[in-house]
Parts: structure tokens; C-alpha cells; sequence
């Protein structure tokens, strides 16, 4: 008996879609924001919040298991900006159980952050990216760059 391509293509058409189908996960796993309204970065144990001060001052703030912060230990974080003409480190200095940047992000607004956190100075990164973006999102109201809804 010869199968026609129509069936073939049917059949393998189907298939596809039960694989995709039986791998896709159940729910998207639900963003959430830090203690502070800022975006979540890195992986447990090393997770931390990632504040923006409408000024443009950053703030890592390494948290414990129940989100409160926590003193860095031997956890580091380093901040860039992937800016048209090239890579900035943001400059971090210890204040207390967080990391402050030096100086204000640069303007304007719109390129993408990337924060990378370690567990200890030789440890492989964790790296979260964000899109410098203040205003505020009218689903979540974060700030965008923190914005929690599914559909960014």
C-alpha cells in the first residue's frame, strides 16, 4: 500500500505537534519581582535584586532564602552596559549588605543591562540581561526594566 504525500505530511505534521505538545511545560513558571519592586537576578543561592533609582544609581542586594537581604560574602556582582559604542563596566562599591554603582547609568535610556553574579570571585556567572527602561509598565506598574508581565 503507497502513502500519499498528503498523508505523510499529515502524520509527520502530527507528530511534531504531540512531541511539542507532551515537552511544553504545563504553565510558564510566573515572573516575580524582589522585595523591592527591582528585577531578579541570578540563581539560588546567589539571587539578587536589581534596583534602579530614578536617578540612574544601581543597587545589587544579594537576598537569603526567604527574599531578605543578606550580606554578600564571598557572592560578587559586576553591571554593564551594552551602549552603540561599546561595553561599560558599571562601577560597584559595598554599602552595607548591597552593591552601589559610582555614578549614575548612562543617558539616555534603552540599551541592555547585563548583571552578572558569582557565588565567589572564581565561580562561573549567572548572567540576567534587562532593558534600561524607567517608565513605568501599566500591567505589573513596575518599572519596565523590573516588569513582571508574561507578554515581555
Amino acid at each position: 500500500m503507497k502513502s500519499s504525500p498528503k498523508r505523510i505530511t499529515s502524520a509527520l505534521l502530527a507528530a511534531v505537534t504531540g512531541i511539542l505538545l507532551a515537552t511544553a511545560p504545563a504553565h510558564a513558571e510566573k515572573l516575580e519581582p524582589g522585595p523591592n519592586g527591582g528585577k531578579l537576578v541570578g540563581t539560588a543561592p546567589d539571587q539578587a535584586e536589581l534596583l534602579i533609582s530614578p536617578e540612574g544609581i544601581v543597587t545589587i542586594t544579594f537576598l537569603d532564602a526567604e527574599k531578605k537581604p543578606a550580606a554578600p560574602g564571598t557572592r560578587t556582582a559586576t553591571v554593564f552596559a551594552q551602549l552603540d559604542s561599546g561595553r561599560k563596566e558599571i562601577a560597584l562599591e559595598s554599602k552595607g549588605n548591597a552593591l552601589v554603582s559610582t555614578e549614575a547609568l548612562p543617558k539616555p535610556e534603552g540599551y541592555i543591562l547585563v548583571v552578572q553574579t558569582r557565588s565567589a570571585p572564581d565561580a562561573k556567572p549567572s548572567n540576567t540581561r534587562a532593558k534600561y527602561e524607567m517608565h513605568v509598565c501599566g500591567g505589573c506598574k513596575l518599572s519596565e526594566y523590573a516588569c513582571t508581565c508574561e507578554e515581555h
